[in-house]
């Protein structure tokens, strides 16, 4: 298997500063047309984008499913909880590992939410489906990481 990174990242405006190659495949959008745009309507994206990404490596159905719950969860979480610049990473390389970063360092937290709770789900759902994860911190915020087996081809 070969590896891949599809990249964005979002400055603390909420607008794209980066955009790889490869996002721009996944996306279909230019450099020159995401750089400069919001980040709300990429965020929209984020699940559509996973899945053509993980269709372009024959990623089964099932774990595509998975990696778009990820992906969402993750998201949110950066988006809600986090600071920009956000960067989402997908990278095949054995084991599918989903990557979501931020500029806050301070450590997400595994909740186990009441049944009348509206928020604080997320990352049980990620713990509960992925194989692994975890966070890295860096000098300027952190990444908060899922990994899974696949079924690509």
């Amino acid at each position: 298997m070969s590896s891949g990174d599809v990249l964005m990242r979002i400055d603390d405006g909420g607008r794209v500063i980066d955009w790889s190659p490869s996002a721009g495949e996944v996306f279909g959008w230019s450099a020159e047309e995401a750089v400069g745009r919001s980040v709300s309507v990429l965020m929209h994206e984020n699940a559509a984008a996973a899945r053509r990404q993980l269709e372009a490596w024959k990623v089964d159905e099932d774990s595509t499913f998975t990696t778009e719950l990820i992906v969402s969860e993750l998201v949110g979480n950066a988006v809600r909880y986090g600071a920009p610049p956000l960067r989402l990473r997908l990278i095949l390389d054995g084991m599918l590992t989903c990557e979501v970063s931020d500029a806050v360092s301070s450590a997400p937290h595994l909740k186990h939410a009441r049944t009348i709770d509206e928020t604080g789900r997320g990352l049980f759902i990620v713990a509960t489906v992925a194989d692994n994860w975890g966070t890295h911190y860096e000098a300027q915020g952190k990444t908060v990481w899922a990994q899974q087996l696949t079924g690509a081809a």
